[in-house]
């Protein structure tokens, strides 16, 4: 069962080598303890499902659309699908469940108040968690285990969609918890709310202008907040989650420039490629080739 299920999860830029244990439904939701990893980059991966991943000792750094995360123990890192992975580091004795589900799968869960849930795992996917929380999540990954280790139950499916429902109902009070206990500056909540905007509309709008706007602020402001918040621009936060979702697409699929130049709202691939060399300081196409 092993070595169909690796080969399932085979990504162009990394494939899972081995596991302590792992089990699955179909493709629709898989589950590994302590994969080992064949990476042939470290480039940035846009993912097409839901990864939830719970560390149980050791320590691991990346970004999830560029916010930063490190993952210590008792942590749980969800990333949604089109959101994109760059790893940093990950310590010798890092040790981690995975879960792996399809959208289709997410999908059927129906879960009530899912758009604020997705909302709040989108601008903090990293959590670290302890009491009555990590109670839950433990109890969580353990019954999965029980059930997929069950393989004559023709009700395995069902059981785990009733159960990940739960699970992501619970998490989605302790993320509330969490943040209805957060105190922002002003300048901080401009660039939140600046920031989750531009991860919903990069693909369509590129004006610091437009987004001041919607914002009902003058771009100025909206620029020295961002700037004295984040220590970038607004502009450099558009620059880079653009070239951020490109270089993903570059480095972890087969899509030809052109797709992914119109697939990011561009009206032509030179346009595209101007705008990447500007930031990236080298054009699409060679940084293809430079992954090779």
């Amino acid at each position: 069962m092993k070595d169909s299920l690796h080969k399932i999860i085979l990504f162009d830029n990394f494939s899972v080598e081995d596991s302590d244990w792992s089990g699955a439904c179909g493709t629709d939701f898989m589950m590994y303890e302590n994969p080992r990893f064949i990476a042939e980059n470290r480039h940035p991966y846009k993912m097409d499902r839901t990864l939830v991943i719970f560390c149980t000792g050791g320590n691991a750094s990346g970004r999830v659309n560029l916010r930063e995360y490190d993952i210590v123990k008792d942590g749980l890192l969800v990333v949604l699908p089109n959101h994109i992975v760059e790893m940093e580091s990950v310590s010798d004795d890092f040790r981690a469940s995975y879960i792996i589900s399809s959208e289709a799968f997410q999908s059927s869960l129906d879960i009530a108040g899912a758009f604020q849930l997705h909302r709040e795992m989108e601008q903090t996917p990293w959590r670290q968690f302890s009491g009555r929380a990590l109670y839950s999540i433990k109890g969580y990954f353990s019954m999965c285990r029980d059930t997929l280790d069950a393989e004559d139950n023709p009700n395995r499916l069902e059981i785990i969609r009733l159960m990940t429902k739960a699970f992501f109902l619970g998490l989605g009070y302790y993320l509330h918890q969490d943040t209805t206990q957060e105190t922002l500056g002003r300048e901080e909540r401009i660039s939140k709310r600046f920031l989750t905007m531009v991860e919903q509309n990069y693909t369509r709008i590129r004006e610091v202008e437009e987004y001041a706007n919607r914002m009902a602020i003058s771009p100025k402001y909206l620029s020295m907040s961002v700037k004295a918040s984040t220590g970038k621009t607004p502009g450099q936060w558009i620059g880079n989650y653009i070239t951020l979702d490109a270089r993903a697409q570059l480095a972890s699929t087969r899509k030809t420039i052109l797709q992914i130049s119109d697939e990011l709202g561009f009206a032509t691939q030179s346009e595209f490629g101007r705008y990447f060399k500007r930031i990236v300081g080298i054009s699409p196409k060679a940084y293809r080739e430079s992954l090779k």
